[in-house]
């Protein structure tokens, strides 16, 4: 229902990206990027200026752009319709004339993409959201990522998902490093390790895949192949979990075993 990244995201090819799958036509989303309300929540490194991207992918096509959520690209002011509509799926709210972004969109089936772009050169925090705001019953979010590289302090990359509904799903959930080179990522992160809280309650955790939990790595492997995710070689150092999780809200966090830099990719599956 709801999806989340947080990470110290930087112009270029440092930004901040959050890739997704939508199953069905005509999925509502609310999409955020949120660099100046951070200050709220006690975060002083935001990015000052975001602008908000989302593409189709495959060819890679500019589906909306937005800098500051009040008025929208074409100039019209819809700040009151995304204020509701963020009201109605609980996303807290932003201040009036911020420079925060914001789109309303319906997408159909297929992959896409948000990007969180600064001009500025320095690097910043910033947080994309996509909510889940109804349109065909259908539809669904089944799979969601985001990659940034990986520091200490603000540098962690963090993801949180919501879970709605009232029955329990399996989740499949990876922090991949090693592999990444194998698709032409430079600096990648060496030993990912992720973490799963439900609040401040840690749920599970791994680093090394072939060890996760009570899952062979040849079980791993079988739920990979299902929901269409890429294999891990045998061995590697990236991390992933299977979880059946309740209704409710739940935060991922990506780290480095030896405390290195690096790039890393979160991803989130619904394996049902």
């Amino acid at each position: 229902m709801n999806f989340s990244a947080r990470a110290l995201s930087g112009p270029g090819s440092e930004s901040l990206i959050v890739g997704f799958v939508v199953e069905g036509n005509g999925k509502n989303l609310l999409v955020r990027g949120i660099g100046p309300d951070l200050a709220t929540w006690g975060i002083k490194n935001f990015i000052a200026a975001p602008t908000l991207t989302l593409y189709n992918d495959g060819p890679d096509t500019l589906i909306a752009t937005d800098s500051g959520w009040s008025v929208n690209s074409s100039g019209v002011n819809d700040s009151a319709l995304i204020a509701a509509t963020a009201a109605s799926v609980g996303a807290f709210p932003l201040p009036a004339g911020s420079l925060d972004s914001a789109v309303l969109v319906t997408l159909n089936n297929g992959a896409h993409t948000a990007g969180l772009l600064t001009t500025q050169s320095t690097q910043g925090v910033g947080l994309i959201e996509i909510y889940d705001t109804g349109g065909n019953p259908d539809s669904s979010l089944i799979n969601v990522s985001a990659r940034m590289e990986v520091t200490s302090g603000d540098g962690l990359l963090i993801a949180g998902f919501v879970i709605g509904g009232t029955t329990a799903k399996t989740v499949l959930i990876r922090g991949v490093g090693p592999t990444l080179s194998e698709f032409g990522v430079t600096g990648v992160l060496a030993d990912p390790q992720i973490g799963v809280f439900s609040g401040a309650t840690e749920i599970d955790s791994n680093a090394g895949w072939g060890t996760s939990g009570s899952m062979t790595a040849a079980q791993l492997s079988a739920v990979f192949a299902e929901v269409g995710a890429f294999a891990l070689p045998a061995g590697s150092k990236d991390s992933a979990l299977v979880l059946t999780l309740q209704p409710g809200a739940y935060t991922v966090q990506v780290s480095s075993v030896s405390g290195s830099d690096g790039v890393a990719l979160i991803e989130v599956y619904d394996t049902q």
